[in-house]
């Protein structure tokens, strides 16, 4: 039997190189959302954030949102004086959950190395949906930008990390005024991220979408479309 050298170069690939087989691939899809559709608040989380103009990590609260409609969760927050949402699809979530999953074990495995500006995206990318402002009645930019999911080191230490990248502001109206969202990222230890995850977590959601009273609109992000 004869192969081809394309056959042949496709099997060493597999068999050399497993772990790139088996990593998380790029969900590439733009997450779509009603924001006047009826929105469910899930939750609070902590997480670390850069300081601004200084080096060290802030603490700060991430509310967590839910849109029923499209099955999407928003992460909210605010950072260097301006508000973010950062929304995530029913097929981003679970890169999240598994990638977490991975960087726990290899955490507990000491195999971690640093060093490598490839470990912020060392568990996979999404495309995420973003929408920026920095007071709650000023000018609103929106944007699909990619969203590394890996982990870094900050005061020697790793930290679960997902990196919100920049990409052009598809606003029309104010896309001159705020040509790109900025690049944001987060730092969770691993506790923080499991609360995370919980609240991405299908059965909490479903949970949540079943209760009749606590729906309502985000008054933060309709007033803007």
């Amino acid at each position: 039997m004869k192969f081809s050298f394309l056959t042949i170069f496709t099997f060493l690939v597999i068999l050399l190189f497993p772990a790139a087989c088996s990593s998380f691939q790029p969900v590439k899809e733009r997450t779509q959302v009603n924001l006047r559709g009826p929105t469910f608040e899930l939750g609070t989380v902590d997480a670390q954030f850069n300081k601004y103009l200084i080096p060290g990590l802030l603490k700060n609260d991430i509310t967590v949102s839910y849109y029923p409609d499209d099955d999407v969760v928003c992460m909210s927050f605010r950072h260097n004086f301006t508000n973010h949402y950062l929304f995530w699809s029913g097929k981003n979530r679970p890169v999240f959950i598994n990638a977490l999953t991975e960087y726990k074990q290899a955490y507990e495995e000491r195999n971690l190395p640093a060093g490598n500006r490839r470990t912020k995206r060392a568990y996979g990318t999404v495309r995420g949906f973003a929408i920026w402002e920095s007071t709650k009645f000023s000018m609103q930019g929106t944007s699909h930008p990619n969203v590394d999911i890996g982990y870094q080191f900050a005061n020697k230490m790793p930290y679960f990390t997902i990196t919100q990248n920049e990409a052009p502001n598809e606003n029309q109206v104010t896309k001159e005024a705020l040509p790109k969202n900025s690049a944001i990222t987060i730092f969770f230890t691993r506790s923080q991220a499991d609360a995370l995850v919980a609240l991405f977590n299908s059965d909490i959601i479903r949970n949540f979408s079943n209760t009749p009273d606590t729906a309502s609109n985000d008054p933060d992000i309709e007033e803007f479309f």
